[in-house]
């Protein structure tokens, strides 16, 4: 720990310090006059964005772009069902075989989630290649990191900021996913673009846009987005009266009104009252334990969920059982725990000296996002979860990034005093500490970033592959079996957790194989409906397959 900490700390000092000190000698000072124009061309926050989402689908590929997790797979039902131009499906007839975590079987099939991520994944799925849009929302995201970060500083420092945001083994490891989490980290810091350009030239598009931002947020990730409403709408206020502009936030008003009317109506449509999301009603129905608050709601539940998940229930129910009033300390250290670990991962541990620098270098419109970043974590602290599930901070990783950046910066100004090559100040924009010696500099150690980071990103895309190879492996199952129609009642282990294997189809009458939870003597009744459909039972943790004679067959008269 010690030696990681020393190495990622002193290595890009030293090197600050070479550039620095030899910057009079012309080389670096005409290197630096070369890279100057690149840094600053409007490509290059293309070319981020576009190794951001090259990055992020290497690691998916791994698991080749499956719904990974119950969530996901549950968000992606849902983007079918959107793209059939319904809100729902009808409910299986015999539910108990197909129950699906996070998912509606009876008396409609339909996910809980709020409906902003699945209707923005609507376009990948009738293309026929699901993870687009999530590709492209990180190559946004990959993209306003640099741009955000230029406007606010310099290209130098944009490019150091996009390169420790990229390789953060928590982006690494969530932000290629179907996850809500995807789309809300863009909105935040497309959000933040626009809130920091309707400030210095107020037009009514950016407040409209911002208002967008704020609202899609909101029908995403409710307490993720209402984290992020607040302080913008408190700047957006605050910055509108004092210009006379109060008039103009009615744009924005309008465009989130028409973007949170969503709600209401997928409601209306889903559980037949407008007042009711599926989200609360799924709640109510399976986990009526799991909500935020402090201790363990005893409440039963009005359906079981599949015996698989049991192992993994109980383990969240344990997870609030302890989350108490008094334990809220203990949780804070514990989950500042799992984001140093997914932050400054093994060897970018002295990095944290440097972000410890930069909580000194915020100027005001930093300090709003790191204001935002803060509540984000004192949010979670009102909602039981593990501290290594950092899927719940990504949208604050920015932040963390930008921080930990003008810590770098703070310390070579300290190296630029001591070599006498210029004034001890610091102006985030332009930075200063280094002149011509910066853009080389930064490049060079962005590209030590990328490069040491590739085991990490080996890592994350071994670790998918392995979770996904049950899965995989049942569908290499699938491909083999007899042509016609088949029913594979899947009698699954507790060791997936959450990485069920049965799911749901939205046209299940067209599908060759159809899956279904092996019930043991149950299975006779789904058999004598499925009558037309060969049956298969198949073991995921032996790894065996048995044909079932016809029903006619295993029925005694």
């Amino acid at each position: 720990m010690m030696r990681d900490l020393a190495v990622i700390f002193l290595v890009p000092l030293i090197v600050a310090a070479i550039a620095i000190r030899y910057e009079r000698e012309g080389a670096v000072t005409r290197a630096g006059a070369a890279i100057d124009p690149i840094l600053g061309s409007r490509w290059m926050p293309v070319a981020c964005g576009l190794i951001s989402a090259l990055v992020m689908g290497w690691i998916w590929k791994g698991s080749h772009f499956i719904p990974n997790i119950a969530d996901e797979s549950a968000y992606v039902l849902q983007a079918e069902i959107f793209g059939k131009g319904a809100w729902t499906l009808p409910g299986r007839a015999l539910p108990e075989f197909f129950e699906q975590m996070h998912v509606f079987v009876t008396p409609f099939v339909a996910a809980k989630y709020f409906p902003g991520q699945s209707l923005l994944l609507v376009p990948g799925v009738v293309a026929g290649f699901a993870a687009l849009v999530p590709l492209l929302l990180i190559f946004g995201s990959g993209a306003l990191v640099f741009a955000l970060s230029r406007r606010l500083t310099n290209g130098w420092v944009a490019l150091l900021v996009w390169a420790v945001w990229t390789t953060t083994r928590a982006n690494l490891r969530f932000l290629p996913s179907f996850l809500s989490e995807t789309t809300t980290t863009f909105l935040w810091l497309l959000g933040w673009w626009c809130l920091y350009s309707w400030h210095l030239r107020p037009r009514r598009t950016t407040l409209a846009l911002l208002g967008f931002c704020v609202a899609w947020g909101l029908i995403t990730r409710p307490l993720t987005g209402l984290v992020f409403a607040l302080p913008v709408i408190a700047v957006t206020v605050w910055s509108a009266r004092r210009r006379g502009l109060m008039r103009e936030i009615g744009y924005a008003v309008l465009v989130g009104a028409v973007v949170l009317a969503i709600v209401p109506v997928w409601s209306r449509f889903t559980t037949g009252r407008w007042t009711e999301t599926p989200q609360s009603l799924y709640t109510r129905t399976y986990i009526p334990w799991d909500v935020i608050g402090f201790g363990l709601d005893t409440t039963a539940p009005l359906r079981t969920l599949p015996a698989n998940q049991a192992s993994e229930i109980d383990r969240f129910k344990e997870l609030h059982r302890n989350h108490t009033v008094s334990s809220i300390s203990s949780d804070a250290v514990a989950r500042l725990g799992g984001l140093r670990a997914d932050f400054f991962t093994s060897w970018r541990a002295g990095l944290m000296v440097f972000f410890v620098l930069g909580l000194f270098s915020l100027t005001p419109v930093l300090a709003i996002g790191a204001i935002t970043a803060l509540m984000l974590f004192v949010a979670y602290l009102l909602y039981a979860h593990p501290p290594f599930w950092t899927v719940y901070y990504l949208e604050a990783l920015p932040v963390g990034a930008m921080i930990t950046v003008l810590g770098f910066v703070r310390a070579t100004q300290w190296l630029a005093k001591n070599i006498d090559t210029g004034p001890p100040s610091f102006d985030p924009k332009p930075v200063t500490g280094m002149r011509a010696a910066g853009a080389p500099v930064s490049v060079a150690l962005a590209i030590a970033l990328l490069i040491a980071s590739l085991s990490t990103m080996r890592s994350e895309r071994d670790l998918r592959n392995r979770s996904a190879a049950p899965r995989l492996w049942l569908w290499d199952i699938m491909s083999r079996l007899p042509t016609g129609h088949n029913l594979l009642f899947v009698r699954d282990d507790q060791r997936n957790g959450p990485r069920t294997l049965v799911t749901n189809e939205v046209d299940p009458s067209r599908v060759r194989t159809l899956l279904a939870h092996d019930l043991g003597d149950e299975d006779i009744r789904l058999g004598l409906a499925k009558a037309d459909r060969s049956a298969y039972v198949i073991d995921a943790g032996r790894r065996t397959l048995i044909a079932l004679p016809p029903v006619g067959e295993s029925v005694k008269p």
